[in-house]
């Protein structure tokens, strides 16, 4: 009898509800707008004055000398204030009207895509309401509970040659890598071009700058003089980190000598520190400073991370500038982080333990995303592969991923039309039994 009523009665509800949907988007498109305006400033104005009281008495206690200069100006704590109840207001409306879809919507499939969606605006309202942490996720974290994990693989340029570094060792390379910038004078804000090979030391860079709050914008090191010119002078980098040479497809790449002739037109650049690759012999000029020297005496052990909100900027990046000028894209701390981590796990379907290789370049974003954030926010081992498919020979991929029992394989579509050409010997000549998945940009293959 009961099921009977509840049937008889089920159609009324859905209309109820149906109803009330309506009724809630008249009342906050037309009503709660202008409430949640008014209620912004009102609480705002006095969450801000409570902040900079509580952050003057706080200065005091601690004797700070120049307190007054660490003081937030009223206006900067107001802005602040009226940024997080705002996105407070939207997002808890938003999520309330996804709510009432699923309720009655009549079909699974859009309750499931709607539950989806709202658990994804809860998390992404978690985050933009705290503060975001870059190198808490993709470092910290992964040092502390799995500290002989490794991070990297970096598959040198000579064939047969590898190198391993686990979380512990990776956070102590961020940790005086970021010191050594602070104390260099790089702070929250500044641009950092890297103009590196694919080694460690442009992961260890690109983190360390995330550490500290600086920007760093990664050009790819096969770039001319004038194409690292533009991109310097348009970001206005006061920084630039590079290496004596580059080592690629048995070839050496003077990077050095290109950055002098860029730096020479970048009046922004106040030093440039060169890492030592090959030990080349290279000119060093007044604003140039070696970077093992630099290093030296740094701390390993402690640098604190910079606090950052959800929608400061995490790093830019260029387009390659082939259908005109190149444009600088900025990518935000919290979204990127929770795209590519999200991405790395389920659409690449990553697994705790595998070996994570994608064979791009970290001046591009697919190297970004998939050879550094992305897989370290997961704690992956993640593959830096410095050479090229066809060095010594068109077997190179599939040599290293029999040596090192890769279990992800993320490469171009260019590559495969580059290897197609070489026929099928030289990918059946080794084992590929490790590997599990197979992927392009446009397409994904699971190995059965």
């Amino acid at each position: 009898m009961p099921r009977n009523i509840y049937l008889s009665i089920y159609p009324s509800i859905i209309l109820f509800l149906r109803f009330i949907k309506k009724l809630y988007f008249f009342f906050h498109f037309f009503i709660l707008k202008t409430i949640s305006i008014y209620l912004s400033i009102y609480l705002s104005i006095y969450l801000s004055i409570y902040l900079s009281i509580y952050h003057f008495i706080f200065t005091i206690y601690k004797k700070k000398i120049h307190c007054f200069r660490e003081l937030k100006p009223l206006h900067v704590l107001f802005s602040q204030c009226l940024n997080f109840i705002g996105r407070l207001f939207n997002a808890t409306a938003t999520t309330t009207m996804i709510f009432l879809e699923v309720l009655i919507s009549d079909s699974p499939l859009d309750r499931l895509t709607a539950t989806t969606v709202s658990l994804s605006l809860s998390f992404s309202l978690s985050l933009s309401l705290s503060l975001s942490l870059s190198q808490l996720n993709c470092v910290d974290r992964h040092a502390e509970k799995t500290p002989h994990k490794v991070a990297l693989i970096w598959e040198k340029d000579e064939p047969g040659m590898h190198e391993f570094v686990t979380y512990r060792q990776l956070q102590e390379m961020v940790n005086q890598f970021a010191n050594m910038l602070r104390a260099n004078n790089v702070r929250k804000g500044d641009r950092v071009a890297l103009y590196l090979p694919m080694c460690p030391t442009v992961v260890v860079a690109m983190l360390a700058c995330a550490r500290i709050g600086a920007m760093h914008s990664v050009i790819f090191a096969g770039f001319s003089a004038e194409a690292l010119t533009g991109r310097i002078q348009d970001a206005q980098a006061n920084t630039v980190i590079t290496a004596d040479q580059g080592v690629r497809g048995g070839k050496k790449i003077e990077l050095k000598k290109i950055v002098d002739d860029a730096v020479a037109k970048c009046p922004s650049v106040q030093q440039v520190f060169v890492y030592k690759r090959t030990g080349a012999d290279v000119p060093m000029g007044p604003k140039d400073i070696p970077l093992d020297q630099a290093l030296k005496g740094m701390p390993k052990s402690v640098c604190k991370p910079m606090e950052m909100d959800s929608e400061d900027p995490l790093f830019m990046l260029y387009t390659s500038g082939s259908t005109g000028k190149p444009k600088g894209v900025v990518h935000t701390t919290a979204g990127y982080l929770i795209y590519v981590s999200t991405t790395h796990k389920h659409v690449f379907d990553y697994r705790e333990g595998e070996i994570f290789g994608c064979v791009a370049d970290v001046g591009w974003i697919t190297g970004h995303s998939y050879v550094v954030y992305g897989p370290l926010c997961n704690g992956a081992t993640t593959l830096l592969f410095e050479s090229t498919p066809t060095y010594p020979d068109p077997g190179r991929y599939w040599e290293t991923v029999e040596r090192l029992k890769i279990n992800h394989l993320y490469l171009a579509p260019t590559a495969i039309r580059l290897l197609l050409k070489s026929g099928d010997a030289h990918v059946r000549k080794y084992d590929r039994s490790s590997l599990r998945i197979l992927g392009s940009v446009i397409v994904f293959t699971t190995i059965t």
